[in-house]
């Protein structure tokens, strides 16, 4: 288990996750627009009629990029990232709820393991390789769960903003006005 971080180093290292998390998030974003779009069933454009390598007949969905062009028609390049917004907020809450949840524990096991230290014949502690597995597992579960928890709420506004445009509605169209 790595030692907890000092204060100044915490900051940093959650402020490089965080950027990291939301530069990959925004260079994405179509993609994950387009991959939405797709998981509610959202088809605007028809399948068509190709053949396949053994010679059968078959109806062909479009693909992600021919949904992006798409979208793009008819929103304008800005329409691409409606819900970016809310995407990024969800990640950067994630991301630093995920690291300093970990952070936390990982210190609060240091106490733990300075106080209540069981010493074998040789005077050194040493756990073992299982325990120690199990104990970073079970961290890193109760980190990944309270991030997903604090962040589901910006992942739905993200989403149902993404929805907005199979109606054409206007109501998610900034992160303030969802409270209106």
């Amino acid at each position: 288990m790595a030692a907890p971080e000092s204060d100044d180093k915490f900051l940093q290292e959650t402020l490089k996750h965080v950027s990291f998390g939301v530069g990959v998030t925004a260079a994405a974003y179509p993609l994950t627009y387009a991959k939405v779009l797709v998981q509610l069933g959202h088809e605007p454009i028809a399948p068509k009629l190709t053949t396949t390598w053994l010679g059968k007949k078959a109806l062909v969905l479009p693909n992600v990029i021919k949904y992006i062009r798409h979208i793009k028609a008819e929103d304008g390049f800005f329409g691409l990232y409606r819900g970016l917004g809310f995407k990024i907020v969800a990640v950067a809450v994630a991301t630093s709820t995920s690291h300093s949840v970990l952070n936390l524990l990982q210190t609060q096991q240091m106490k733990h393991e300075s106080i209540s230290q069981d010493l074998d014949e040789n005077g050194d502690f040493s756990p073992s390789a299982v325990q120690r597995f199990v104990i970073d597992t079970s961290n890193q579960m109760l980190a990944q769960a309270m991030a997903v928890t604090v962040s589901q709420p910006f992942h739905v506004m993200a989403v149902r903003s993404m929805a907005q445009f199979v109606g054409g509605e206007k109501h998610y169209s900034g992160f303030f006005f969802v409270y209106i």
